[in-house]
């Protein structure tokens, strides 16, 4: 059995997308194998309430306290570099776990660094900031290579091997899972409350997530574009927070291509209605150009949706024979798998059947089994 087992989350998301869904899910997981676990955060007020408090001890940060992001992220560095290492070795600390592209240099405990993705380096005219960049590319591999390195999906692993120079035998693949007490297929009634409860109302599509750039969000406003052209009467919901400074260009390109009558952003939704809203869509569509593993198009699947999806890095990796893949390089392959689906019942009862089966392939506990197996190999 481990000792004390140390988790490292500088910051809690109050409307957690991809990543933050991971850290609650995979964490409380963790913690329930865990005998003790110490919690290092800058934002110990948003712990999720789901996780196991008999079992934690919260050790909060003292970088949380500076108001200035970089300054906070340079100060959160030498922590993690120079208190952290002696906080843990001090305590007798079993291993660290870091769920994200991070962790300590110089690890003076077994520590376990979990990889998403590669995001600013696969697409970096994508991404405006050069210091998660230059982190990815310089600071990273030496942190990996000595950490147990844990990939989210079979392309990341590739991708830390490709543009890092990992040996890919060192790199263990652990994938993600949903909730599926909440992302299900719905009954008419579940579905009628949900649409009076968000104003939404069928028949339309659905996309839910960030809107950063490589995202290809914009491809969205065509594939809608294309399909009031040919006929089809949808409106397209846009799931997330429309206040954002990334859904800027979305709110430009509405305007500019007359849409905004066929557009609903009802906002960060509660799990409930997220997962009937993508039940009750016509599609939920996915045109990213880059994913470490693809969160999003998994739930929508857990729900019954039909899912069009991108055809790129990990993407197919998840929907595999749940949904159907399409190039995200140009709107008509999309427009045209509309067309064909809202024309054929039994394609559409099919494609809903498929991506049910194809979603419990991916479990939440099966995945924490192995991290947790990973973490107790490091600390042998």
């Amino acid at each position: 059995m481990m000792r004390t087992l140390a988790l490292y989350v500088p910051h809690f998301d109050r409307q957690p997308a991809g990543l933050g869904t991971y850290v609650r899910e995979m964490g409380r997981r963790i913690i329930e194998r865990a005998d003790d676990v110490l919690l290092y955060t800058e934002t110990p007020d948003f712990v999720p309430t789901s996780w196991d408090r008999s079992k934690l001890s919260i050790r909060p940060i003292p970088t949380g306290r500076i108001a200035a992001p970089l300054a906070r992220t340079v100060a959160r560095q030498l922590w993690l570099n120079t208190v952290l290492p002696l906080e843990l070795r001090r305590r007798k600390v079993g291993a660290l776990l870091v769920p994200y592209h991070d962790g300590m240099i110089r690890p003076s405990v077994p520590q376990v660094s979990v990889v998403h993705d590669l995001t600013p380096l696969v697409v970096p005219s994508q991404y405006f900031h050069p210091l998660l960049a230059a982190h990815l590319r310089w600071v990273l591999p030496r942190i990996l290579s000595r950490s147990t390195t844990v990939a989210v999906s079979q392309s990341t692993k590739n991708d830390l091997a490709r543009l890092l120079g990992l040996d890919e035998q060192d790199i263990q693949v652990v994938g993600e899972g949903y909730d599926r007490d909440v992302f299900r297929p719905r009954t008419p009634d579940e579905l009628e409350e949900a649409f009076r409860a968000t104003g939404v109302r069928p028949p339309y599509l659905m996309y839910s997530g960030t809107y950063a750039a490589h995202k290809n969000t914009l491809m969205l406003l065509d594939i809608l574009r294309g399909s009031l052209d040919r006929g089809l009467e949808l409106k397209l919901v846009l799931c997330g927070r429309p206040d954002a400074g990334d859904f800027a260009p979305m709110r430009e390109a509405i305007e500019r291509l007359d849409l905004a009558e066929h557009v609903v952003t009802p906002g960060y939704l509660p799990r409930d209605h997220l997962a009937a809203l993508m039940a009750g869509a016509t599609a939920f569509v996915f045109p990213s150009l880059y994913e470490g593993f693809g969160l999003a198009p998994l739930e929508a699947m857990a729900c019954g949706a039909v899912v069009l999806c991108s055809d790129r890095a990990s993407l197919p990796e998840v929907v595999g024979d749940g949904g159907v893949l399409l190039s995200p390089s140009t709107s008509t392959p999309w427009v045209d798998a509309l067309e064909e689906v809202g024309s054929d019942p039994t394609l559409e009862s099919a494609l809903r059947a498929r991506a049910v089966a194809r979603a419990v392939e991916f479990d939440w506990d099966l995945s924490a089994t192995d991290l947790w197996d990973a973490l107790i190999q490091s600390s042998v």
